[in-house]
């Protein structure tokens, strides 16, 4: 093992664990062609190709969306998170995950409908795209040995892990150390752009992990 990954071996060993299981490892610098905006947390180059083979169903024929559409989901998922905090930006991406995101579509004959377009497929989830990166790196970090991944699904931050690493000093961290790093999200003004919305937190140390959902207590 190289020093780098000596030094940041929980880090490494989430790594591999997430490539077996099929996720995708993303380098920093293959983020930004994916965002639409370089603030965004969302990887739109990864949603649209599903929003394209998305179909609805209309008097039994399966239809596309209108590319119109593509732009009200994007925006929908990413903007709502704007001048929110971590928890309410998480449950209102929840409600999009489990009902879909709401858009008027025009019909052959004239008409309109409400579809409700669905951000996953669930009944297939291995079309859905699978990704993981490292956190962009911000200065107010509570403890510099923790590494942060984020996993996307279909270019939506689901997923944020905490990897406690070694100090300078070779000693290893604990979860509790993961646990406030990650409790940071609830900070009321983030100085720091961190993905400010996520469906599971991971913390893992060198002898296990523990689990929550945002808003879970300690």
């Amino acid at each position: 093992m190289s020093a780098v990954a000596g030094r940041y071996g929980v880090r490494h060993s989430v790594l591999g664990w997430l490539r077996r299981l099929g996720w995708n490892h993303l380098e920093p610098w293959e983020l930004d062609p994916l965002r639409g905006l370089p603030e965004s947390t969302l990887l739109e180059n990864r949603l649209l190709p599903w929003l394209r083979r998305f179909r609805f169903d209309w008097n039994g024929e399966p239809l596309p969306l209108s590319p119109h559409c593509f732009n009200d989901i994007i925006a929908a998922v990413d903007t709502c998170c704007h001048n929110m905090d971590w928890e309410a930006s998480s449950g209102t991406v929840h409600g999009l995950l489990v009902d879909g995101v709401p858009v008027q579509q025009r019909l052959p004959d004239g008409s309109s409908t409400t579809v409700h377009v669905p951000l996953i497929d669930w009944a297939h989830v291995h079309r859905n795209h699978w990704d993981v990166a490292d956190a962009c790196p911000y200065p107010d970090a509570l403890d510099p040995d923790i590494r942060e991944l984020v996993g996307y699904v279909n270019g939506i931050p689901l997923v944020v892990l905490a990897c406690v690493e070694r100090d300078r000093e070779k000693r290893w961290g604990g979860i509790a150390a993961g646990i406030a790093h990650l409790g940071r999200g609830n900070a009321p003004i983030l100085a720091h752009q961190p993905a400010l919305h996520a469906q599971v937190l991971l913390c893992l140390d060198r002898r296990g992990g523990c689990y929550a959902s945002v808003g879970t207590p300690v």
